[in-house]
């Protein structure tokens, strides 16, 4: 019966081990994936920006800051400068 102990141990840590290898597969299958996003995507903005540079950094700038607009407080004293902006970006927008 004494034996029985350090081989139920054996298996336990043989168990956590292979989660820890799955895991681990597991995360680096999903950067490996998230990265191969942002490439394609890197590579179809570099294309576009090829074909009209203008309109795309006008476009990138009007995205990014949209993102900045959007976030603002409810309670935020600058709130109605920041709907006017946020109209304007809409409008550039298309």
């Amino acid at each position: 019966m004494g034996r029985d102990l350090p081989q139920s141990r054996e298996c336990r840590s043989q168990g956590r081990g292979a989660k820890i290898v799955q895991d681990a597969t597991r995360i680096a299958s999903r950067s490996v994936a998230e990265a191969q996003g942002r490439h394609a995507l890197s590579t179809q903005v570099l294309e576009e920006y090829k074909r009209a540079p203008d309109v795309t950094r006008q476009r990138l700038y009007l995205k990014r800051w949209s993102g900045v607009y959007s976030h603002g407080r409810q309670d935020d004293h600058r709130q109605p400068h920041r709907q006017r902006c946020a109209a304007l970006i809409s409008r550039y927008r298309g």
